[in-house]
């Protein structure tokens, strides 16, 4: 099942993340995607574009530019953070008039929030659902405020970059982890996003609508910990939060940087309390307690630490899914240079890139 698909072979993805902006550019054919990998914070540094220690919209405006100019783009789409977003599964009645499921949805979203329900963009999907009858069919639906795409359009706008799809970064995700790896398995399969500013639970089964759920738990709350802790600036904090990830994943843990250990051990503590909780809710609600397995990815799963600690604590197989590495997935160009898990953090960029294929 593919959510909110189009059809386009050749095009880019953009990923705009809180502290990072990543892009996939390539092609798909017949499953294969052949992309080029880029961190596009490096060019700050490259070009000299900012010396503050807060990525602003002119920065990423700046950044963009430079890579429209660097790697060509034109057909592009965009990723947007769910966690400004509201995301539902409902079901409906067959009977029901394509006007009372809307006017059902744009219910149910204004429910949950504040704000005027007309603030939002509404789009919605049918999701394929073996536990439905003959006389029910499931939704997936989310709305999105007008004003978080009206910010990103003007930042693309700005940087000569018109995208042709914008997608919520969890359903990019669920849309790469799907394409390349939960439809073959016979299991529900849970997925953890471990990102910066928030993490987000996906549980997938074949044939059965999936379990979306946000986690308030980040890699900041480590960078915040650092700062208030050791007096880091932010750019400092960042660092040596990515020293800890890069250097760290292939030596004992326990021998060098143990604040940094125990720091990371408080955000993975707080992160696994609240899988938890997404995997009891979904045990009850859908009677299932035999899983796959758990597979991680996003910047914070770049250290081996975390995958080890979910797996003493939630007793169940743990993996690191990185969409890069994926035997059958993709192919990746051998002239493309990355280090051996940034495809970690790439997930919901190569979601968005292999989109509707």
């Amino acid at each position: 099942m593919q959510v909110f698909s189009l059809l386009n072979n050749k095009r880019a993805a953009i990923d705009l993340g809180s502290s990072t902006v990543k892009i996939l550019r390539g092609a798909v054919r017949k499953q294969k995607v052949q992309m080029d990998v880029v961190d596009l914070i490096d060019l700050v540094k490259e070009y000299g574009i900012a010396s503050a220690d807060e990525l602003t919209d002119d920065v990423y405006m700046d950044c963009l530019r430079k890579a429209a100019w660097r790697y060509k783009l034109k057909d592009i789409a965009i990723t947007l953070p769910a966690n400004e977003a509201l995301l539902r599964t409902m079901t409906f009645k067959t009977s029901m008039t394509e006007e009372n499921v809307l006017e059902s949805i744009e219910e149910e979203m204004a429910s949950h929030t504040f704000e005027d329900i007309d603030d939002f963009q509404i789009a919605c999907c049918e999701l394929e659902n073996e536990q439905e009858t003959e006389n029910e069919i499931s939704m997936l639906a989310c709305a999105v405020p007008h004003s978080l795409i009206d910010r990103y359009k003007s930042i693309l706008a700005d940087a000569n970059l018109n995208p042709y799809l914008f997608d919520l970064d969890i359903l990019a995700v669920y849309n790469g982890f799907y394409f390349s790896k939960a439809r073959t398995l016979e299991r529900p399969a849970i997925l953890i996003h471990c990102g910066a500013e928030y993490s987000f639970c996906i549980i997938v089964k074949k044939g059965y609508k999936p379990f979306f759920r946000m986690l308030k738990s980040g890699g900041n709350d480590v960078v915040t910990r650092l700062m208030d802790d050791a007096g880091f600036t932010l750019r400092e904090a960042e660092a040596f939060k990515r020293h800890f990830h890069s250097s760290k994943m292939k030596q004992n843990p326990t021998i060098e940087n143990i604040n940094m250990i125990e720091i990371y051990c408080e955000f993975a503590a707080n992160l696994i309390t609240e899988v938890r909780r997404s995997l009891q809710h979904y045990q009850v609600s859908e009677g299932v307690t035999d899983f796959a397995g758990i597979y991680i990815c996003g910047g914070e799963a770049r250290n081996q630490l975390l995958a080890s600690l979910i797996h003493h604590d939630l007793k169940l197989p743990t993996y690191l899914w990185d969409p890069l590495q994926e035997d059958g997935a993709i192919h990746v160009k051998k002239s493309t240079i990355y280090n051996s898990h940034d495809g970690l953090h790439m997930a919901s960029a190569f979601g968005a890139l292999v989109h509707g294929d």
